[in-house]
């Protein structure tokens, strides 16, 4: 639902987006048996979120997303753009709820940081979230399913990305 409205400006453009009242999401339902709606600027969630997230993607855009949609209910959000400086940071001593990475970077990939945290920080490996647009592949498959690695697909979607966080955030095994 919703529209999407362009106005031509100068310099550039303009993009009016109008959505329709945002849904409440009851984790335990499927999304074809949610109908509840609240109006844009009441809670999503029964209790207010405050995870930690790292969020490791080397496109900003989608840095800027997540932080724009985590942040704005309640998480701290860490972006980084280069997967070599997220060893440095996290020997530094920087713990997260969750870790979001993207699986495809140039250098060191989300698979690679997973693998290091997976050896030297194994509690905070099963905190990985890991995003890509090729879920399918038989790397990626055989990771999560040995390591039980939650996978967002992109492009992302708002819903998806506020439960994985959410669940990944708050579990008690993690």
């Amino acid at each position: 639902g919703g529209d999407v409205h362009y106005e031509p400006a100068n310099p550039g453009a303009m993009f009016v987006v109008r959505l329709p009242k945002s849904r409440v999401i009851d984790f335990d339902l499927p999304l074809a048996q949610q109908t509840e709606t609240v109006d844009a600027s009441e809670e999503i969630f029964e209790e207010p979120a405050h995870a930690r997230v790292l969020c490791v993607d080397d496109d900003d855009e989608v840095l800027r997303m997540y932080e724009r949609i985590l942040g704005g209910v309640g998480h701290e959000v860490t972006a980084r753009s280069d997967g070599a400086d997220v060893v440095t940071h996290l020997e530094e001593g920087h713990d997260y709820d969750v870790i979001l990475l993207d699986v495809h970077m140039p250098g060191v990939s989300g698979l690679d940081i997973y693998a290091e945290l997976h050896e030297r920080w194994p509690q905070m490996a099963q905190r990985v979230v890991l995003a890509t647009a090729n879920a399918n592949t038989q790397e990626v498959a055989e990771l999560c399913q040995a390591h039980a690695i939650h996978v967002i697909e992109k492009p992302v979607r708002i819903g998806d990305l506020l439960e994985c966080v959410q669940r990944r955030g708050y579990t008690d095994d993690v």
